[in-house]
């Protein structure tokens, strides 16, 4: 018995030797190797399409996305992936249109602390931003958005995207070439009239109602005529020549506004500025401009001085050539019940004088105000000061041309 169990267990293990020593190896399983950018227990956990386990990387088809936006339905947002396939986070990104060809163009994008497309307003880097609602395109040039107080046009700085505040002259394009104005707080382009006091000694501009842009020369704004300055944009006031008409006009000294028949406010003052000295002159002469109410005084054809007046009613002032041949303080019509101050004489008794006065020797306000169109008797009637300049500085013998 013992010797019949040896024999039958001795075959039973040269058969199991046996078989270790023809026995083929076992197969393994070729591996992939590992992405760059990706540890091996990273490449293990990556997905075909989405999100990795760690929510660090983005896969599409098994791959790992580089340079490339893409969109993940889940958090419903857009995302950008680096060269490297780390998702960019807080700052921004220039998309291109063909990512295999960056020189096609694109758009530049922001990305916030949730790695996610920002979408309209932000405020970053000590400034406002927009970026497009359904693109995220960031907004650059003149631009329409909404916010809680309503629509408003801003301006985004062309080459930065930083919104403006303040004055801004824009000109990436021809239509929206030109100085413009931005509210100091929401940004929002300001339209009208507006004081600028970075100027040295502040003025008033206007800014196109439509446009936004600065205006310049002629304008008819509300019913009234202003003149812009052609270099400045500043309003003018009182006496100024316009190009335009090839004449003078006074504008309003408070208001900067002309229109006809408009009431003479500042009656008593100069229509201008400083007056000039008028000695030394080569060829002084003053001439009357009756259709546009204005009394020039010039050294040949160059204008020293610039008034305001009222020749006659009905076209009663003489035409002609003249001279100054006498002054006085003051006289008193009892015909008419009216005087004036500060004359000087040029043809018989047609003078220059001040704005009437009346038997007490008061300025008439009601005869002051229709300076700038024919009033008088003939005479021609000039503002308090005017008058008293020429009476101090016109010399006798200076020619009067009236027309």
């Amino acid at each position: 018995m013992l010797s019949r169990n040896r024999t039958f267990a001795f075959p039973c293990a040269l058969a199991f030797a046996l078989a270790l020593v023809v026995a083929p190896p076992p197969a393994f399983a070729e591996q992939e190797p590992v992405q760059p950018g990706t540890t091996e227990s990273e490449q293990d956990s990556a997905p075909r399409d989405g999100w990795d386990a760690t929510k660090g990387h983005w896969y599409e088809d098994g791959e790992m996305a580089r340079d490339h936006a893409f969109y993940d339905p889940d958090s419903d947002a857009w995302y950008w992936a680096d060269a490297d396939g780390s998702i960019a986070c807080d700052k921004d990104v220039f998309i291109p249109v063909d990512e295999s060809d960056r020189d096609k163009g694109g758009k530049w994008v922001r990305f916030d602390e949730n790695r996610a497309m920002v979408k309209g307003e932000d405020y970053r880097y000590d400034a406002w931003y927009y970026f497009d609602p359904i693109t995220g395109e960031m907004a650059k040039g003149i631009t329409l958005i909404e916010d809680s107080a309503g629509p408003k046009w801003v301006y985004y700085d062309w080459t930065t995207g930083k919104m403006a505040h303040g004055e801004a002259f824009v000109n990436y394009d021809a239509e929206h070439t030109g100085w413009y104005l931005f509210d100091q707080h929401t940004g929002a382009m300001v339209h009208g009239f507006a004081y600028l006091d970075s100027d040295p000694s502040g003025k008033w501009v206007y800014y196109d109602q439509t446009t936004g842009i600065m205006a310049y020369g002629l304008q008819l704004i509300d019913d009234a005529w202003y003149y812009l300055d052609p270099v400045t944009g500043a309003v003018s006031y009182g006496m100024t020549y316009v190009p335009t008409w090839d004449t003078w006009r006074y504008f309003d000294k408070v208001s900067g506004r002309w229109y006809e028949g408009m009431p003479m406010g500042d009656w008593q003052g100069a229509s201008g500025g400083a007056y000039p000295s008028l000695s030394g002159r080569a060829d002084l002469n003053v001439h009357v401009d009756i259709a546009n109410q204005v009394v020039l005084v010039r050294d040949g054809t160059e204008v020293l001085y610039a008034m305001v007046c009222s020749s006659g009613i009905n076209d009663c002032t003489p035409r002609g050539t003249y001279s100054v041949t006498g002054r006085g303080y003051s006289f008193y019509n009892r015909r008419e019940a009216m005087g004036g101050r500060y004359y000087v004489q040029f043809y018989g008794d047609y003078l220059f004088h001040s704005v009437p006065t009346d038997a007490a020797g008061n300025y008439m306000p009601t005869e002051g105000e229709k300076l700038g169109q024919p009033a008088s008797h003939g005479c021609v009637r000039l503002t308090v000061s005017d008058a008293k300049w020429l009476y101090d500085n016109l010399p006798n013998g200076t020619r009067v041309t009236i027309e």
